[in-house]
């Protein structure tokens, strides 16, 4: 896989994460892939990024808001092409993300 490959799919699962997504089919998701409060991804976008990745595993946000403890601590988990893809970030600190592959 390039930098470049790498880079773009890196990209595009950080940009997912700021979605409402709920375990289950991604293509089920477009709608939260493309609202003005999470991705805001193209329908065009939306649809791509479904295929790419096909099965949300999970997401949790530990937010008092969502009843957590209020790290604001942020994790998505994405399953395609056999690989389990899993994206976490503080959603109010400035940081480094951490994004790792499982195989």
């Amino acid at each position: 896989m390039s930098n470049a490959t790498l880079l773009f799919d890196n990209s595009e699962l950080a940009l997912a994460s700021y979605s409402k997504l709920v375990q289950g089919d991604t293509a089920n998701q477009r709608a939260a892939l493309t609202q003005a409060t999470g991705a805001q991804m193209s329908l065009t976008q939306a649809t791509e990024f479904a295929r790419r990745y096909p099965t949300v595993v999970t997401q949790f946000n530990d937010t008092a808001a969502e009843f957590g403890m209020g790290t604001s601590f942020s994790v998505t988990v994405h399953k395609a092409r056999g690989h389990v893809f899993n994206f976490a970030y503080p959603t109010k600190e400035r940081g480094s993300c951490i994004k790792t592959y499982q195989h």
